[in-house]
C-alpha cells in the first residue's frame, strides 16, 4: 500500500515539474522592440510577445507531457510571434482576400525529420518570394495560430530571403 502511494506522490510531483518547465519556456518571452510612429498613424501598434524556440524546441515540450496535458501545452503557444527559416516548398493564392499560403520546411530528416510550416500571409508582404526558387531558404516571422508536434499555423506573416553565404 505504501508503494503505491509513494509511485502515486512520485509521479504527480514529476507530471508537476515538467509541466512547469514547459510552461516557462512557453512564456519566457521577450518584447519586440516599439513601433516607429509615422505622422499619418500616431496609434502605437501593440508589444507582441515573441519566443527564440525552435519548432522542434516546442515539439520537444509538447512531447514531454502525458498525452491529455498536451493541448494546454500547444494551447500556451498560440498567439507567440516566432521567427524560423525555412525551405520553401509552395506558395499560392488562397480564396481569402488578398491572401497568399506558403508552406516551408523546418528541421533536418536526418535528425529530427521535417516538420511543416503553414503560412498565411498578405500578397503584399510576399513580394520577396516572386524571385525564390522551390527549396530556397526562407525567413518567416509569424504568429502562431496552430501548432502540434510536427507542423504548425503561422498568421500575418513576413518573408525575407536572407544573403547568400560569402563563399
Amino acid at each position: 500500500m505504501n508503494a503505491t502511494i509513494t509511485a502515486a506522490i512520485i509521479t504527480a510531483s514529476t507530471s508537476a515539474s515538467a509541466s512547469f518547465l514547459i510552461w516557462w519556456l512557453a512564456h519566457r518571452s521577450k518584447v519586440a522592440p516599439p513601433v516607429h510612429l509615422s505622422p499619418s498613424n500616431t496609434i502605437a501598434e501593440p508589444k507582441r510577445r515573441t519566443t527564440d524556440l525552435s519548432h522542434k524546441q516546442i515539439s520537444d515540450a509538447i512531447n514531454a507531457v502525458p498525452p491529455l496535458q498536451r493541448d494546454a501545452i500547444r494551447s500556451s503557444f498560440v498567439g507567440a510571434w516566432v521567427t524560423w527559416i525555412g525551405e520553401l516548398q509552395t506558395a499560392n493564392k488562397t480564396s481569402f482576400k488578398d491572401k497568399v499560403l506558403v508552406q516551408l520546411q523546418v528541421g533536418n530528416p536526418s535528425v529530427n525529420g521535417y516538420h511543416l510550416i503553414s503560412c498565411l500571409a498578405a500578397i503584399a508582404e510576399s513580394d520577396s518570394l516572386l524571385i525564390a526558387p522551390q527549396d530556397s531558404k526562407i525567413v518567416v516571422t509569424g504568429n502562431i495560430s496552430r501548432i502540434d508536434e510536427i507542423s504548425c499555423s503561422l498568421e500575418d506573416c513576413k518573408f525575407e530571403i536572407p544573403p547568400k553565404a560569402a563563399k
